[in-house]
Order: structure tokens, then sequence, then C-alpha cells
């Protein structure tokens, strides 16, 4: 028997309903409304810890459940991401349900023959990139990095769909929705499309909230659910809003617990800067299928601690050049690479304000150690050589920590840091790509997530010479200072030492030491 409480929840009697026997399953008013809604596309936006998780692998229960023997699908923006963050939180919420790896279903591999389960009515193509369940039914795990075409689908589900490519989407992968029409047609879940998604941070996620529009023009064919984490209470530790509050700083708890839009910035100090055409994802997606061969299907602990071999846009044979930005709170690293005339931002790490800056240079060391050439291009200026109250000068301890770890630091001094104004006109220049005597710059989506919104953060005031960078956020200690000015201006130290007087905006001669 089901109940329906006070607060807007469910108590499902899971053995009634199929799944688990002799459990109870507690769904929040959001899950309740995906397992009645008869909508066929539906978008859910909540807050961390809302429960999405949850309501997705009561999505894929149904499909199963409807449509035995299907073909469908679970898309994301990339495969590292299907495999890092999709499965492992889609497996233990199915482990809720009733559903365990292994035995009701199989990832990255086919069930042993002699279960005799019955095949998909299309099979998939290959086994490594499929969720096999025991009545035949199946889900293709597909990415925009990888292949996102040519299946035909009976329904499909969307994890993180602000981070998607919406012209994909809607071009490649929604026209493969029409497997097996004469089969399921009546199906309740048939051509159903569920989209989950988080409140988007970069200015190319927020066409998602087009389907919110959608919804309230269209009720009866679109869905639109949006809430706070409070929304799943219920399901949560008494103490983790708690807990919640004293981990993140107030912005960000508006933002990834209350859900509330963050602000925008615009025409500030990067007005060029389009995070839709200067931002890239490239994966070794064969690098991740290995990991998967070598554990006999998929293994969420093999992805746990991976490293720069699953970035495919490291240049393994060329150095590695770095910039800082440090402080008492916050210090965060830079990493880039020029070739073919493109200057690409590979990563952007920072660490907590109770760890050291040793902390953060053994973190990137870490992160890669497997890289082939040891040089290291360190750039800095002014900062990193003066009095800092820890004994030793932050090139000093970059340079011995990247020593210790089996590097050879290339030391590349710039003096002072060039002016917000010049550094306002260079990336004038850099951002709109046209300039004969310096690289396209472009930056990797995964990996530069903070470096990117700190530049779309980034505001413009007048100053005494000119255009100034707005700083004001880093001394606002109820602000994430990732999201402040900090990553945007070690992102400044290194294209501006290495290509500023390419722009005939700056004046002399950068200085480089090498030890």
């Amino acid at each position: 028997m089901n109940l329906i409480r006070p607060d807007g929840s469910l108590l499902i009697d899971t053995e009634a309903a199929g799944v688990l026997p002799g459990a109870k399953l507690l769904l929040n008013p959001m899950q309740l409304i995906l397992e009645l809604a008869p909508q066929r596309i539906r978008v859910t936006q909540v807050g961390r810890g809302g429960g999405k998780s949850t309501g997705a692998a009561i999505d894929i229960k149904n499909v199963v459940y409807d449509m035995p023997r299907s073909k469908n699908f679970i898309l994301g923006e990339t495969y590292q991401q299907i495999l890092t963050r999709t499965l492992p939180s889609t497996i233990k919420a199915l482990e809720m349900l009733g559903f365990y790896k292994d035995l009701h279903y199989f990832v990255g591999r086919l069930p042993p023959k002699n279960w005799k389960w019955n095949s998909p009515y299309e099979p998939p193509l290959d086994a490594i990139h499929t969720i096999t369940f025991f009545n035949g039914s199946c889900y293709d795990l597909l990415s925009q990095d990888t292949n996102s075409r040519g299946g035909n689908y009976s329904s499909g589900m969307v994890d993180e769909a602000q981070d998607i490519d919406q012209g994909k989407l809607e071009s490649q992968v929604i026209p493969t929705m029409r497997g097996e029409y004469e089969r399921f047609k009546n199906r309740r879940t048939y051509r159903r499309l569920s989209m989950y998604c988080s409140m988007p941070r970069m200015r190319r996620a927020e066409w998602i909230f087009q389907y919110q529009e959608l919804a309230k023009q269209f009720p009866a064919d679109y869905l639109w659910i949006e809430g706070p984490s409070a929304i799943n209470a219920h399901n949560l530790p008494p103490d983790w809003f708690k807990d919640q509050q004293r981990i993140l700083l107030p912005s960000e708890y508006d933002i990834e617990i209350r859900n509330i839009r963050p602000k925008k910035v615009i025409g500030g100090f990067y007005p060029l800067f389009n995070d839709r055409m200067h931002t890239y994802i490239d994966f070794n997606n064969d690098h991740l299928d290995g990991i998967i061969d070598n554990n006999n299907g998929y293994n969420a602990q093999a992805f746990e601690q991976l490293n720069s071999l699953q970035d495919n846009d490291v240049q393994m044979d060329q150095p590695l050049e770095i910039s800082f930005d440090w402080g008492a709170w916050f210090n965060g690293v830079v990493t880039c690479q020029e070739y073919n005339n493109v200057f690409r931002y590979l990563s952007a790490m920072s660490i907590d304000e109770s760890e050291r800056i040793e902390d953060l240079v053994t973190k990137w060391c870490t992160y890669y150690r497997f890289h082939r050439n040891r040089n290291v291009h360190f750039w800095y200026d002014h900062t990193a050589i003066g009095k800092n109250g820890i004994g030793a000068t932050y090139a000093e301890i970059v340079a011995k920590t990247l020593i210790s770890h089996g590097f050879n630091p290339i030391h590349f001094y710039i003096g002072q840091q060039p002016g917000h104004d010049d550094r306002y006109k260079f990336w004038g220049y850099a951002h709109k790509g046209d300039h004969p005597n310096i690289p396209k710059f472009i930056y990797n989506r995964h990996h530069c997530k903070y470096l990117i919104i700190s530049i779309n953060n980034a505001n413009i005031k007048q100053g005494r010479n000119g255009f100034e960078k707005d700083k004001a956020d880093e001394k606002n200690r109820n602000i994430d200072q990732r999201t402040t000015t900090h990553f945007s201006d070690a992102h400044d130290t290194i294209a501006l030492g290495k290509y500023g007087t390419r722009t005939e905006e700056r004046t002399g001669v950068i200085r480089t030491r090498t030890r």
C-alpha cells in the first residue's frame, strides 16, 4: 500500500511496485511527479542532494518494465562524465530499487551466455558502451564527444543536461527516438525524453531554460520541475544542510543548495569571451575504454583517481606551462600548452585555504605524473619573489616542489604585472581571434570550469588610468574564491607574459631566468 505524507512525499511499497521485495521507498515530491506525470519530455532542475539520481533510476525502472527488449540511451556531454559521475550515482540509486549490478544488469560487458537472457530487438553494436538488463532491455551510453547518432531508440535520458550542446541534441539525438514504433507505440514510456540538470554556471548552458518556457506554452507535452535541495530533506541526514552551510560559502550555498540562479556580468573585463565559442572538450576515450577492458566491465572505483592520460589535448612530449595566483584565501594554478597556433588552457586547479602552496603543486605533479617531457615553463610576476611570511618565496616553493617530483622548472619572470588597461586591450585582441601575431585562445571546459566562471564573473570599473578589473569580490569571505577574479589573474600572467608585447600594447622585454 502506498501512502502520501503531509510533506508531499510518497511512501511506496516496493514489493507491490515490482522492485525490492519487503522494502519501502520514500519518494520526494519531485520524484512523485516524475513517477506519475504523463508528459513525454521532462526536465528536472533541482539543487544538490535533491534526488535527481533516484528520479533517473525510477525512470530506468519504468522503461525496463514497460518496454522489455527495448533499446534506449543515456546521454552525457562526455564519455568521461558518464563513467565518473553518471554511472556511479545511477548504480547506487538502482540498488535502492532492488536492481543489482552483475545480477540484474551488466555494464560494459554482456551477461554470461548460460544465463540465457533475451537480447534487445535491436542489439547494441558493442557491450562496452551498454547497460544490459535481465529482460533484454538495454541502455546505450552516448556522449557528444564520441557518438550520439545512428541508433534507433525507444526512449532516452540526458544527465547534466545543462552542459549538452543543444544543437547536437536536437539534430542528432532526438531524431533517433523512433525505434520499435509498431511494437511500443502504445506504451506509456515510449519516446520519453528525461533530462536532469543542475543550475547552469556558464552562459552556454542557459539554453535549458527554454524548456521552462515550453512547459508553460505546451503543458501537456513538456514538464519542467525545479526546486531547492530541501525538496529531498526527508531523505537526507538531519544535519546535512548544516554541513553544507559550513562547507559551502553563502554564494555557493545559494546556487548549489537553494537553487538560485547566479548573477550575470554583461560586458565585463573580458567582453569578447564567449564560453560557447572559446571552450572545448577533448578526452582520450580509448584510454577510458581500456580501463573498462582491464576491469572486465565497468568498475566505478577504477575511475576515481584519473590523471592526464585521460586528456587528449595534452601533448605529452611538449613542456607544460603554468602560472599561479596565490594568497591567504586562495591558491590556484593554470596549465597551458601552445601548438598549431592555438594556446590551450588545459586545466585550472586550486586547493582549500587550509592547505599550503606545496599541496597545490603536489596535486598538480600527481595529476601530470605521466607527462613525458619533464620541463615545466613557470611564468610568474613580482608577487612570487617578495616576502610572504612563510620563510621562502612562492617561486622558490614551486620550483623546489616540482623538482622533488622529477620535473624541471624553467623560470620566466615577467616583472611587474601589466596594468589593467593593457590587459583589457590584450584580451580584446585575443578573444576576437584575428590578431596576426598571437595564437587563438581556447579553454578546456571540463578542467577549467572555475577559470571560465572567473572570466565570466570578472566585472569592470573605470580607474584612474583607464579600465580596471573589479576585484572587490576577492575581499568578500561569503563568496567562493574560485568564482572570483583569482583564476583570471593567473590566466592573465601567462598570456600577457608570453604574448603581451606582440600586440604592441605594452613595452619592455620579458626577463627570463633558467635554473
